[in-house]
């Protein structure tokens, strides 16, 4: 229910999936170092959907939103869609030494189709959107250095039909899903995790992401938006560490102690990149205590998240 405009409002959606698909995964060996991996799927997927929103009309001398006097229907839905998509991967695995392994692929992947199921007061609205397909690129590595390992990633995203929220104003803001006809995202990722040999127990994390995100240009009941806004919910950067160390009281009776922090720099929540419902960048710290059992698989545990009480923006609307 919504309460505007001298006025109550319904908003229904039911909605049925089915779902079918084959898929097979193959690893060649082509040396003793150097591995080719291969994988394919055929996905089929039907949904449907019936609904939309409904006027309630509760109070005289009617509803400044539709014009109503009495109940109506000022959207609806009843349709069906049906897709048929193909993913793919192709990839080699080499193993420079036992500690070290240098991986390239290349994927598609395809996220499904479907229906709005908000707020609406006009039926092109609910119109179905359309899936989402994802060709990446991405090249590691993956290293292991006495009590050092550090995972690496470079990575480049090129997407098609990438579906996002989508702002429009047409008698009241509706934030819809639908698509953009395509959309590029590239960045690194950096993962490290050191345990020093001087202090048992002891483990240090840090996990550090970099992203670039960039819209194409597509259309909106408002007109048109040109390309190079970026995706929602797509940080600059981010980073998270952690430091855990587990001390040893008596057998196999540990006290483990955790300590953690997490950034994220601002980012928009829509296509249009609107600031009213942008997050501001943002830390947070987590910590815990635990008393457990490495041998008989116990564990008693005091947490606490976002101690700092930092308040961020999840969604806007």
């Amino acid at each position: 229910h919504a309460h505007i405009f001298n006025t109550n409002t319904l908003t229904l959606a039911d909605q049925e999936t089915d779902s079918a698909a084959a898929f097979a995964h193959a690893e060649w060996v082509l040396t003793d170092s150097l591995k080719f991996v291969t994988g394919l799927r055929y996905t089929w997927e039907e949904k449907s959907n019936v609904g939309g929103t409904i006027d309630l009309v509760p109070f005289a001398p009617g509803s400044f939103l539709s014009g109503c006097v009495a109940t109506c229907q000022i959207s609806s839905v009843d349709a069906t869609i049906t897709d048929y998509n193909w993913s793919w991967k192709v990839g080699f695995d080499w193993r420079a030494d036992e500690n070290t392994l240098v991986y390239v692929n290349a994927s598609q992947g395809v996220k499904s189709g479907g229906f709005f199921s908000g707020i609406t007061t006009f039926d092109f609205q609910l119109e179905p959107y359309k899936p989402e397909r994802l060709v990446s690129y991405e090249l590691g590595l993956k290293k292991q250095y006495r009590s050092l390992a550090f995972t690496g990633s470079v990575f480049y995203y090129d997407y098609t039909d990438v579906q996002t929220f989508i702002r429009e104003d047409v008698l009241i803001p509706v934030q819809r899903l639908g698509n953009v006809d395509e959309a590029t995202i590239y960045g690194a990722d950096l993962d490290l995790t050191w345990k020093p040999q001087e202090v048992e127990g002891l483990t240090l994390e840090a996990r550090l992401g970099l992203l670039n995100s960039e819209l194409g240009a597509f259309a909106t009941a408002n007109g048109p938006v040109p390309k190079g806004n970026e995706l929602p919910n797509a940080p600059d950067v981010t980073f998270s560490g952690r430091v855990k160390y587990d001390v040893p009281i008596e057998d196999a009776l540990f006290l483990g102690l955790q300590l953690g922090a997490h950034y994220s720099d601002g980012v928009f929540k829509d296509a249009i990149n609107d600031p009213i419902v942008a997050a501001e960048s943002y830390w947070t710290v987590d910590a815990s205590a635990a008393l457990f059992s490495a041998s008989d698989g116990w564990e008693v545990k005091a947490w606490g998240k976002n101690l700092g009480d930092e308040q961020h923006v999840v969604q806007g609307l």
